[in-house]
């Protein structure tokens, strides 16, 4: 394999799992999101909650830590004497934070019954831990009663939230500059056409059209003559097994460009279509200039009268050659 197809397979690869964790990550929080929705509403959490939650759970009342459970106390450093009767501002790393929190949750609380809010609490070592914080009523009447508490720590989570979005910049950074060009398909019509996605600036400068006029648009409305190329029965192939391609250099030619290209096709976990191309008209104009010299010195060499040789090794190049020897 060639370095310039090793650096195609990386990226490629890069790209797959980039989007198999962004969509992991995003899948993850949406479920958390709506497991918290449904449960807060219903009763039976409320009872079960102290003992069944992989998090750290408290009761607050008049803003004071009455209860708080063994995964609390370790997610925050504690002891449980140190953390009962506590203002629970004691959580936050100051007195700011912790109102500008506290206005928030009662906001939600207000309008929908329960709040939630990413944050950052303090531990007692003075380590400072992102966390997922859901407030809501014991009694949705009586809020004077208390406000059942639980503490996710998603520090991790945050951080892998943060090395994703840092490698979605990196590779982003990276096809925005490539000289290959990018371009990202879904299929429509059951494999027969595709819908442009993205484009990446090479891909723009190599067949003269933009992202905004390509985007959304199928590949055979902006380039109509592309269904004899055999890109498109390409695309049909790899979008229906998942097996990458590699498509010869073709010539594609229209009222606005023409030239000869080279396609790497792949399929991502996502299901879209991404193909890697090149404009490869100037190599191929080159190979065919060599091949048009090498005919003309051919059939020159078959037909010279002369003897011709070559040191330090006799080529039989011409036939009269050794007529007259």
């Amino acid at each position: 394999m060639s370095d310039e197809e090793k650096t195609r397979e990386g990226l490629i690869t890069e790209i797959e799992e980039l989007r198999r964790q962004c969509s992991s990550l995003e899948d993850a929080i949406n479920a958390q999101r709506a497991g918290w929705s449904f449960c807060m509403h219903r009763e039976p959490f409320v009872q079960c909650v102290f003992r069944e939650l992989p998090t750290g759970t408290g009761l607050i009342a008049d803003a004071v830590i009455k209860e708080a459970d063994s995964a609390l106390c370790s997610l925050l450093g504690y002891v449980q004497e140190e953390l009962l009767n506590q203002k629970w501002s004691i959580l936050y790393d100051s007195e700011t934070d912790y109102e500008c929190v506290g206005e928030e949750l009662y906001r939600q609380i207000r309008g929908y019954g329960t709040g939630m809010i990413e944050t950052v609490m303090q531990r007692r070592d003075g380590f400072i831990r992102n966390v997922l914080v859901t407030l809501y009523p014991v009694y949705p009447d009586d809020h004077l009663r208390g406000f059942t508490l639980i503490v996710r720590d998603i520090t991790e989570w945050k951080k892998s939230e943060k090395q994703i979005q840092e490698s979605d910049n990196r590779y982003a950074a990276l096809i925005e500059n490539i000289d290959t060009g990018v371009a990202v398909y879904d299929a429509v019509d059951d494999g027969r056409d595709f819908i442009f996605k993205a484009l990446n600036p090479a891909a723009e400068r190599i067949v003269h059209i933009t992202g905004s006029q390509a985007i959304g648009k199928t590949l055979l409305t902006l380039f109509p003559n592309m269904g004899s190329t055999g890109l498109l029965s390409a695309l049909g192939r790899v979008w229906k097994t998942g097996q990458a391609e590699h498509l010869a250099p073709f010539y594609y030619q229209d009222d606005v460009r023409q030239g000869w290209r080279e396609n790497h096709i792949y399929k991502i976990p996502s299901g879209e279509i991404v193909a890697l191309f090149d404009d490869v008209t100037e190599r191929k104009q080159m190979e065919d200039s060599l091949q048009e010299s090498e005919e003309r010195f051919r059939v020159l060499f078959e037909h010279i009268r002369d003897g011709v040789f070559v040191h330090p090794m006799i080529t039989p190049a011409e036939p009269g050659a050794f007529d007259m020897v």
